[in-house]
């Protein structure tokens, strides 16, 4: 009986034919792979560019800023899989990427768990709760779903996040947009500036990937002769 290891080189061996020219699986692989991706990190470089890790204090993870596997769901999850099969160098590309995401995700979960463990930091963002509702006595509470004692999460969050104005429409604006400058002392750039530089180096990643994924869809497309969307001839009327 052939051992794994011996099965495994039997498979890969019976693998000789590569895709020809008009490749149903070639397309796959740009249609719900690379198209996909080629989103993903245009929108990752923006969310990236404003210093945003999107940490959400809920999951301790970073909300937006995903391992790639992730961003793929149903059908696409499988192409990615034979994609990276047969192209392990990009395989390669995708786990360095996330590896510095891994890195910036750590470094963001010790930077919150570091704030609402200093006592005089809840101190200080129950304190200010506390003028907030004195002098808008009328608003709309700020922690959303968490109770008082759970308050400085919130603050911890945007200050994690590096939020200088958050949009008007989430609930703890009000309060951050009147009150952040209370909490100059601890901006991540000074407590925790790991974070910054894990932005920067994923930041590049995302757009190196970018360009280069690009390239390789050109590379793919015109190699193999096929649309780099899905195209149906419409029907003769």
């Amino acid at each position: 009986m052939k051992s794994a290891g011996e099965r495994g080189r039997s498979v890969r061996s019976a693998r000789v034919s590569r895709p020809r020219k008009g490749s149903a699986r070639v397309a796959t692989w740009v249609h719900l792979v690379l198209n996909s991706l080629l989103d993903e990190f245009s929108m990752q470089a923006r969310v990236l560019r404003r210093g945003d890790p999107t940490f959400r204090r809920s999951s301790k993870r970073l909300d937006y800023l995903r391992p790639v596997g992730e961003y793929l769901l149903g059908a696409s999850r499988h192409a990615f899989e034979d994609f990276v099969q047969w192209h392990p160098v990009w395989r390669a590309r995708f786990e360095k990427r996330d590896g510095v995401r891994d890195a910036l995700e750590r470094a963001a979960v010790r930077f919150f768990e570091t704030l609402v463990g200093d006592p005089k930091f809840r101190r200080e963002a129950l304190g200010a709760l506390a003028d907030y509702r004195k002098t808008h006595p009328r608003a709309e509470y700020p922690g959303g779903a968490a109770r008082d004692p759970q308050f400085p999460d919130v603050v911890a969050e945007q200050l994690v996040n590096d939020e200088t104005e958050a949009p008007e429409h989430y609930t703890v604006a009000r309060f951050w947009n009147g009150y952040q400058r209370r909490f100059d002392a601890y901006r991540r750039d000074a407590r925790a500036p790991e974070i910054g530089r894990s932005l920067g180096t994923l930041l590049r990643e995302a757009e190196e990937i970018g360009r280069d994924l690009r390239e390789f869809r050109f590379e793919l497309c015109d190699k193999y002769d096929i649309p780099a969307v899905p195209y149906e001839v419409p029907p003769v009327r």
